[in-house]
């Protein structure tokens, strides 16, 4: 087992290089998301990998620390198209071209609709 004050140092060591490395982070949010991640049961080396890609990753809007406790959760907030398998998105995409286009309400213009 490790030893916790050896485990104390190292979260210090991360929690300050996070911070010095996005200085729009705040120690207690990024302590917040260390701590979370960990109790969590993100293993060490996931957790530091994990932490430093969203603190190097230049996004608008920007990434959180609490993106950690998130993926150590297994809850993913953000969707970008690019990360479907192509495969997935060309079945989508077809599956949308065959329904048509899509009836909606439509207004004249004034009045009530």
């Amino acid at each position: 087992m490790a030893d916790a004050g050896a485990w104390q140092e190292s979260t210090r060591g991360l929690l300050q290089f996070a911070c010095l490395t996005r200085p729009d982070w705040t120690r207690e949010e990024t302590w917040n998301a260390i701590h979370a991640a960990k109790t969590a049961g993100l293993p060490w080396d996931r957790l530091v990998r994990r932490l430093l890609d969203i603190a190097f990753r230049v996004e608008t809007p920007p990434t959180r620390p609490r993106e950690l406790w998130d993926d150590a959760r297994g809850v993913r907030d953000r969707v970008v198209p690019g990360q479907l398998d192509p495969e997935v998105r060309a079945r989508l995409l077809a599956d949308l071209a065959a329904r048509g286009p899509v009836a909606g309400p439509r207004h004249g213009g004034g009045g009530d609709p």
